[in-house]
């Protein structure tokens, strides 16, 4: 990118305040996704959201500027989209997602107990949405069916009965909806609380953020293997669902078997011991609760059995394939293809969120310790936020 962008397109307050907003929550999704990731936790996304929910409304309710947290959020979305990592997809979508239903309730509702708390509580609920939505579309709609026999049969051999599988789903839904409720108030909470807080900051020596120690970078990327990866999808889908088990079988082999030609790297790093597990559980469920329980109990069917390898072949072709889409979208002629169309000030107001990166990063690398207490921690941010801010900004007509 050229470093004279923020000289040769001023950026006005809104901008530069979301610019520096998605910076500090994209470092937190570095740094905080990763020491969830390193602890094995369930449920990061969810806690990443909460997380995220709660830098928002802070930062929202001190600046009391409307249209910063969506613009932070597409911000934020395209910064993950320069991580040469595989998954992408679900991160960016995620995080526009939240950003626009904490914006779109804030507005509607005004910025207050109510329009925070429920759009604080959409957002995180939105974790929670978005897994069970991945679910259906790696697995299939049978995966549906699977989840509603086995949950009537658990029932059945349990005492815990919460009648219809459904209810169990919504149980969950008000479980995230309130806690994304609680979790805005404290935002606001700590917003309003924020006093100027200057911070110890150590600098990294990191100049790649977004390139983990675990990721090897892929330089030959070509558009021609984006559409083939695409094609791969779309054949196999049909083939899985119009034709028999083997020629599904065979079609995602001799798939696999291209794709290891060319990304073997990367595939030998995204299918672990978890994945692999996953897919057998599935396939195991699929021979047991398919079609139903019996009255004597549940029935092993072969029948079954071989839809649960369907299942599991269209889980190994879309996770293989999207993945792959991912590793040739971080193609440097397709980021500068959609960088040169005109998004206004979007690509200056991106360039400034790199240019304030090093910093938030470091913060937060830096004052680790003060996690356990958030309200110092948002202090800090703002200030050196707005301190980033007034440096960088026209109307101070000063320029870092």
């Amino acid at each position: 990118m050229n470093k004279n962008t923020l000289d040769q397109q001023p950026l006005d307050l809104l901008w530069l305040r979301a610019a520096v907003l998605g910076s500090i929550w994209a470092s937190s999704e570095i740094i905080l996704g990763s020491f969830l990731h390193n602890l094995r936790i369930p449920f990061s996304g969810s806690f990443l959201s909460a997380i995220g929910v709660y830098l928002l409304v802070a930062f929202d309710v001190k600046w009391q500027h409307p249209g910063v947290i969506f613009r932070a959020g597409i911000i934020c979305a395209l910064m993950k989209s320069i991580s040469p990592s595989a998954v992408i997809f679900g991160p960016m979508i995620a995080i526009v997602a939240e950003s626009l239903l904490l914006s779109s309730s804030a507005n509607l509702f005004g910025r207050n107990i109510i329009g925070y708390g429920i759009g604080g509580a959409l957002a995180v609920t939105w974790s929670l949405v978005h897994r069970i939505f991945n679910m259906i579309i790696i697995y299939g709609t049978d995966v549906i069916k699977i989840y509603s026999n086995f949950y009537k049969y658990a029932a059945k051999v349990t005492a815990l009965n919460l009648g219809s599988p459904v209810n169990l789903v919504v149980i969950l839904f008000l479980a995230y909806f309130i806690v994304g409720f609680i979790v805005s108030i404290f935002g606001m909470i700590a917003g309003k609380k924020a006093v100027p807080t200057y911070l110890d900051i150590t600098s990294s020596g990191e100049d790649n953020f977004f390139l983990p120690k675990n990721k090897i970078p892929f330089a030959n990327h070509s558009v021609i293997w984006l559409f083939l990866e695409i094609a791969f999808i779309v054949s196999g889908l049909l083939i899985l669902s119009g034709f028999d088990f083997i020629y599904g079988f065979v079609f995602v082999l001799v798939v696999t078997a291209i794709n290891l030609f060319r990304y073997k790297k990367f595939l030998s790093r995204r299918f672990k011991l978890k994945f692999w597990l996953g897919l057998a559980l599935i396939t195991t469920l699929a021979g047991l609760f398919l079609n139903g329980i019996k009255n004597t109990g549940w029935e092993f069917s072969v029948a079954n059995l071989i839809a649960g390898f369907q299942i599991t072949l269209r889980a190994l072709l879309l996770t293989e394939c999207f993945g792959l889409i991912g590793i040739e979208l971080a193609n440097p002629n397709i980021k500068d293809f959609f960088l040169k169309l005109k998004l206004g000030k979007l690509p200056a107001a991106l360039e400034a969120a790199f240019q304030a990166l090093p910093l938030m990063h470091a913060i937060l690398s830096s004052n680790k310790n003060k996690i356990r207490t958030p309200s110092t921690l948002i202090s800090g941010y703002i200030t050196a936020a707005d301190d980033w801010i007034s440096g960088v900004s026209p109307e101070k007509q000063s320029i870092k």
